[in-house]
């Protein structure tokens, strides 16, 4: 049987996504353990939301490594463009409208909001170039 190599880009987001959702994922019982942590204001309950979309974006990384080598890559693309968009969006509200964050974390929001529409670009790109319309 011919193995296929892994899709590089895909990989690299795979892993960065799945370790960054397990990092989220352990906030939780980070906090339940130790105690408050002074950065999160909403306690038990931010470190709950945080390990809920901890699973999401594991979860999202953990298919883009697992169809890395697949044949069909070209179908993850899309919907990982879509989402990066949307977290890009997310952020640019977020450093326009939300005086709480600014305040919190001055202009991260918006380099955040820029990294993560570059990623978008770049997926979307990939998409395109498999679908011949570039």
């Amino acid at each position: 049987m011919n193995k296929r190599e892994p899709n590089g880009l895909l990989w690299k987001t795979g892993v960065a996504l799945a370790i960054a959702g397990l990092s989220l994922f352990m906030i939780f019982p980070l906090l339940l353990i130790a105690g408050p942590f002074p950065i999160l204001r909403g306690g038990e309950i931010s470190g709950y939301l945080l390990a809920t979309a901890g699973c999401g974006i594991f979860a999202w990384g953990a298919l883009l490594l697992t169809s890395s080598s697949s044949p069909s890559t070209a179908s993850l693309a899309l919907p990982t463009a879509l989402g990066f968009a949307l977290l890009a969006a997310m952020r640019f509200i977020a450093a326009f409208f939300s005086q709480e964050l600014y305040e919190w974390v001055g202009y991260v929001t918006f380099a955040e909001a820029l990294a993560f529409s570059a990623v978008a670009v770049v997926f979307a790109r990939q998409w395109s170039a498999t679908r011949g319309d570039r």
